[in-house]
This record gives structure tokens, C-alpha cells and sequence, in this order.
């Protein structure tokens, strides 16, 4: 098809707004016309917790996935039966050039270390996760981790997270190799529809000069 004059297709960061928003716009017209309840949260949670991951691209290049509209519906409908799933938040470490000017200086919501990292390194750091929202009893969590360079980092199996209160999680890290090693950490139990929790955990070796 030849398109006409001053029209071509392309993609990029600059398209992929537009097309989230494409998607949104279809789970909202869906809900609606099927008596669905969604909001912000509903929504954000059912595209974010049943992307695809894509095996052959970095995890720190992709966080969640790929959007699946297909997904994605089904966990807004099941969300509509099982209610909004519990509210957790996380902390862990930040450490590069200008981590010291964030909020919370030198930590952010998944682990990110770009400097002090060699190949051969071995250590650990600590990511606090907290339930802010659901039942007043603590909660069982499944940990998994998925991670693009062979299991650098490594989590315990399960959690449990009261309401309201801070719970360490110390992630094992192993560097082997020089670059870019990332890991895509997850918190699921079995209320929850879809995923509860996902964060990410990222550590930079250098190459040796």
C-alpha cells in the first residue's frame, strides 16, 4: 500500500503512547459496554500485570512486557468479581551519577546499582516491601524471579506481608559477566488476579579496561 504524500509509518518512543492509549481506550469501551467496573487503578493493574514478557529483549528494556489487550480484559473482568487486588509498595537501593537527587535520596521503588559492580562480584542487598491496602492478617506471597542473564539475582521463594508494616526481602547477587544484568521480581497469591506486585532489580557491571 502506498501511502499518501507526506504520511509514513514508523515506531519508537514517540508511538508508544498513542498506541497504550489505543489500548486503554478499547478496556474502557469494553467495561463500559459491558457493565464492568474499571478506574485508574483497575485499569493500570490489568495492563501492567498481564503483559507478555519478551524472552529475547532485556528486562530492564521492557519492565512488565508487551501490552495483551486480550489479557488484559480478562483480568479487568475478574477483578471485577474478586475486588481490587491488595496495594503494595517497595524500596530498595539506587546507586548512580545522580541517585542522591532523588526523592528519597539513594532508593526508589526496584533495586538499580550502576557503579561498584565487576564481573566475579558477589553480594547482597535488601528491598523492603509493604502492603498498604486488603485484609487486616498478614498475606502470603509467592516470590519468582525472572532475570536476562542467568539468574544473577535471587530471591526467597515466599513472603508474608502484614498490613501496614515494612517486610526486608534480601536479594542474593551474582555478577559473572560485565554489562547489563536485570531481573523482573514477582509477588503473586492466589486472591489476587493476575500478578500482585512486580518490580524490577537491575545491577550494571563494568567492563574491565
Amino acid at each position: 500500500f502506498r501511502l499518501p504524500p507526506g504520511y509514513r509509518i514508523s515506531g519508537g518512543t514517540s508511538t508508544a503512547t498513542p498506541v497504550a492509549t489505543g489500548a486503554v481506550a478499547l478496556l474502557i469501551s469494553g467495561a463500559k459496554q459491558s457493565g464492568v467496573k474499571y478506574d485508574a487503578c483497575r485499569i493500570k493493574h490489568a495492563i501492567a500485570m498481564s503483559a507478555k514478557y519478551v524472552p529475547n529483549i532485556p528486562i530492564y528494556k521492557q519492565g512488565n512486557g508487551v501490552i495483551n489487550i486480550a489479557g488484559a480484559w480478562d483480568l479487568l473482568r475478574a477483578l471485577d468479581k474478586a475486588g481490587p487486588p491488595p496495594t503494595i509498595t517497595s524500596a530498595a537501593p539506587v546507586k548512580h551519577a545522580y541517585s542522591a537527587l532523588l526523592v528519597k535520596p539513594n532508593e526508589g521503588v526496584g533495586l538499580y546499582e550502576r557503579d561498584g559492580w565487576n564481573p566475579g562480584d558477589h553480594g547482597t542487598r535488601t528491598m523492603t516491601f509493604t502492603r498498604t491496602s486488603g485484609p487486616s492478617g498478614a498475606m502470603p506471597f509467592t516470590v519468582s524471579v525472572i532475570s536476562d542473564s542467568g539468574g544473577t539475582i535471587t530471591a526467597p521463594a515466599s513472603i508474608s506481608l502484614p498490613l501496614n508494616e515494612p517486610v526486608p526481602v534480601t536479594l542474593d547477587i551474582s555478577v559473572a559477566t560485565p554489562g547489563v544484568h536485570s531481573s523482573l521480581i514477582t509477588l503473586d497469591n492466589p486472591t489476587a488476579p493476575g500478578h500482585a506486585y512486580r518490580t524490577l532489580a537491575t545491577i550494571v557491571a563494568a567492563e574491565a579496561l
